[in-house]
């Protein structure tokens, strides 16, 4: 089976116990290590652990975030 090429995630933990947000997010990473980019949009700062890369929004302008 071939893996999509783009996975799209909004507020992906929104609303899930830590337990969940974790497999969610490890699902999301694995996702990448077949060759899908995933792109998600939340708020939730504890998701940042798993992510390449980070940018957030300001002024209407994406930025890049570290850390």
């Amino acid at each position: 089976m071939l893996a999509p090429q783009l996975l799209v995630a909004d507020e992906p933990s929104g609303y899930q116990d830590s337990g969940w947000k974790n497999r969610v997010s490890e699902a999301l990473r694995r996702a990448t290590g077949d060759g899908t980019a995933c792109v998600a949009a939340t708020h939730d700062e504890g998701v940042a652990e798993y992510l390449d890369r980070m940018l957030g929004m300001s002024d209407g302008r994406l930025e890049e975030r570290t850390g």
